[in-house]
């Protein structure tokens, strides 16, 4: 019987399996709708395809995820070398961000490769810090864990845009929505809530 990893909220593909020392399995992945969830974590599209390398337990549960955005196209690849603790990803893009580094080729296409650390229990070193949201859940105002000024779009469970804005004074209003679950998107970053 298969127990596993489930991915729910988009269409994509598993593109490359790795196994690691401690029986983990690192996966890369791509998707091309608006919103994919992996375990606890909800990723945004932010082009036509963008992608994934997700550490996987023996369990099936989602250690980590670390999107691979950008907003043109890219192709991966997944190599582990175990003997040193690391993962890599390598391709072609004209557009892709890794982490919080953004690198454009655009029109023509270009080559990266980025190292993961293998460690099951935290995250790729390139990973930036987590999107906080609070009160979780909330009536009428989010506040937020990052500056003034940054765009935001909310979805809704289906993926639909609901609102979108700039956020100010750490804050968002979201009185105006209907109770229930959404996706708040900032910079690539997203994160769950819900509206009471």
């Amino acid at each position: 019987m298969y127990s596993g990893p489930k991915a729910t909220g988009g269409a994509g593909e598993i593109r490359d399996v790795k196994a690691g020392n401690n029986g983990n399995v690192y996966a890369l992945g791509r998707f091309s709708s608006p919103l994919v969830t992996l375990g606890q974590t909800v990723l945004t599209n932010e082009g036509t395809s963008n992608g994934y390398v997700a550490n996987i337990d023996t369990n099936g549960n989602y250690q980590w995820v670390e999107k691979l955005g950008g907003s043109g196209h890219a192709e991966y690849h997944l190599c582990a070398d175990n003997l040193n603790n690391a993962l890599y990803t390598a391709g072609y893009y004209n557009n892709i961000r890794l982490g919080t580094q953004t690198f454009d080729a655009t029109p023509l296409d270009n080559v990266f490769m980025a190292r993961f650390s293998m460690d099951a229990l935290s995250a790729p070193k390139f990973q930036t810090s987590g999107l906080k949201v609070y009160p979780n859940p909330a009536r009428e105002l989010l506040n937020i864990s990052i500056v003034d000024n940054s765009g935001y779009q909310i979805n809704d469970s289906m993926g639909r845009i609901v609102a979108k804005g700039n956020i100010e004074l750490g804050t968002i209003n979201i009185s105006q929505l209907q109770p229930g679950f959404y996706y708040l998107n900032i910079n690539g970053a997203s994160t769950k809530f819900i509206k009471e």
